[in-house]
């Protein structure tokens, strides 16, 4: 006889409803973490007299964070093509890049 959710306790309740529920508890985490990053940099931004940081010196920590972890993943996991990508989507790859500085 199968074992019901209801006998497996909390662990299989929490499992159940993360099978369930995975796409929406996602999206939740994901806004969660986009506020708590909008408020982190709000106060950085306007912070005290002598602790005023730009929001460009922000955005540089930011990426640089985001490479370096980026890279020591990519590198850790061995990706094949490593950082540079496939050679096939590459130029999608630098096309993104452009834009995405120019965007700034």
């Amino acid at each position: 006889m199968p074992v019901s959710t209801a006998q497996k306790g909390f662990r299989g309740f929490c499992s159940t409803q993360w099978r369930k529920h995975k796409a929406p508890i996602l999206v939740f985490v994901a806004q969660l973490f986009g506020a708590l990053m909008n408020l982190g940099a709000r106060l950085l931004e306007l912070g005290e007299v002598d602790g005023k940081l730009h929001p460009m010196q922000l955005l540089f920590s930011r990426m640089l964070l985001t490479a370096f972890t980026c890279t020591a993943y990519i590198y850790r996991r061995r990706i094949p093509y490593g950082v540079l990508g496939d050679p096939k989507v590459r130029w999608l790859l630098v096309a993104r890049s452009i834009v995405g500085f120019f965007g700034i």
